[in-house]
């Protein structure tokens, strides 16, 4: 899958690896997908991106890992609304109410 959204179809072992990642689904491998910067959370944060047809994203963290919302990249999560206009995140540690005010004010204003 292309960064925009788009997809094709090719043999496994034609895939650039440098500018794709193999994305699992069920513990195993599912589709190559572009690497993209705002997908790219770092090491120490484990988080799943899934596509929701026919528009949509939906962010989690990975089985077992325990993720407060504090730790959540604003500027790549305001990209990636963006793109995909509807953003689901699940499973993210709770937050208080100042915090979370806080947290919008680093996504930015409202367009």
């Amino acid at each position: 899958m292309k960064r925009d959204g788009s997809f094709g179809i090719q043999h496994t072992a034609t895939v650039d690896r440098a500018t794709h990642e193999l994305v699992y689904r069920r513990g195993r491998p599912y589709y190559w997908r572009e690497i993209d910067p705002a997908m790219q959370w770092g090491d120490h944060l484990g988080v799943m991106f899934d596509r929701l047809f026919p528009y949509g994203l939906l962010i989690r963290p990975v089985p077992g890992a325990i993720i407060s919302w504090n730790d959540v990249p604003m500027e790549k999560l305001r990209d990636l609304a963006g793109r995909y206009s509807l953003v689901l995140a699940r499973g993210f540690g709770p937050l208080e109410k100042d915090d979370y005010r806080q947290k919008a004010r680093e996504m930015g204003s409202v367009l």
